[in-house]
């Protein structure tokens, strides 16, 4: 299912969002991700899993993911459902590794500049996230608009 350029761009904004999974068994699991690209025209995301305890044991079991993030600022979130593949070819990871410790980087600077503008700091941040395990190719087969809709109408896509 394509994405909207606007979606990939706020994916993008974003870079970190919300993974949802769930054991065989149905038992959830949600843990922040790494987002390192995204194919719109082609309905792909792919993230690093910085948290592998129970996602991966999740996948391997269940091939369903969520993946939802919210824009407070601009008041605008998406989920997007799909199925996932795990990438473990270390070629391949290590090209996405170094991608991520570049938006790291930057997310990183982002938060010590807001920090010191407000004259605080909350003493957590980037620097602290996990060494990535391994790369996770989501193929997005559902999309739904997390605003509030008018009464009757809905902005969910589903692939046909």
């Amino acid at each position: 299912m394509e994405l909207s350029k606007a979606m990939a761009k706020l994916l993008a904004k974003h870079r970190i969002v919300m993974v949802a999974s769930a054991s065989k068994n149905g038992k959830p699991n949600a843990s922040m991700k790494g987002i390192v690209e995204v194919i719109p025209e082609e309905g792909v995301i792919y993230f690093l899993d910085l948290y592998s305890q129970k996602t991966k044991k999740n996948l391997l079991e269940n091939p369903q993911v969520s993946i939802s993030f919210a824009d407070i600022e601009d008041f605008v979130g998406y989920q997007f459902k799909g199925t996932v593949e795990i990438i473990e070819d270390r070629e391949i990871v290590n090209k996405y590794v170094d991608k991520w410790e570049k938006q790291r980087t930057v997310l990183l600077i982002e938060r010590m500049i807001k920090n010191v503008q407000k004259g605080s700091s909350h003493g957590r941040h980037e620097m602290y996230l996990p060494d990535p395990k391994y790369l996770v190719k989501v193929k997005v087969t559902e999309i739904y608009d997390l605003l509030p809709q008018e009464q009757g109408k809905s902005k969910k896509s589903k692939k046909k």
